[in-house]
């Protein structure tokens, strides 16, 4: 079994602290799409419909990902703008998206407002190796 790296899960807004209460809610919701076939699942507390990322999310999901990326304290040190994060923020989702590990949040306007990237850690081992 190989290892998950989970690069960054973000979100365009600042989100509200975390309780206690919203992670009750967040492992509700986990639970419910681990126990369902479904590749999306909708958030009605906080109007937001998630879905497993796809090909045809990856521009924007990059943008949303590299915008909220520039305020990592690391990417800030380095002085990277958005659009020099891009170009990673694409392999990254290319990764995730041929795991199919990551995930998106929609909001109410079908706009993406989070970004999850996941990958397997032998993925990047095996396209530098091939």
């Amino acid at each position: 079994m190989s290892r998950i790296n989970i690069v960054s899960y973000v979100f365009k807004q600042q989100q509200p602290k975390t309780t206690r209460t919203n992670m009750a809610w967040f492992k509700e919701l986990v639970k419910q799409f681990k126990n369902s076939d479904s590749p999306q699942l909708y958030d009605p507390k906080n109007q937001i419909m998630y879905q497993v990322l796809q090909r045809k999310h990856m521009d924007e999901a990059c943008r949303v990902n590299a915008e909220a990326m520039v305020h990592n304290p690391i990417l800030k040190l380095c002085k990277m703008s958005a659009k020099e994060y891009f170009v990673d923020s694409r392999v990254i989702c290319q990764f995730s998206v041929d795991s199919g590990l990551g995930c998106i949040a929609k909001d109410d306007h079908d706009q993406i407002v989070g970004v999850c990237m996941a990958y397997p850690l032998d993925a990047v081992y095996q396209a530098h190796h091939q």
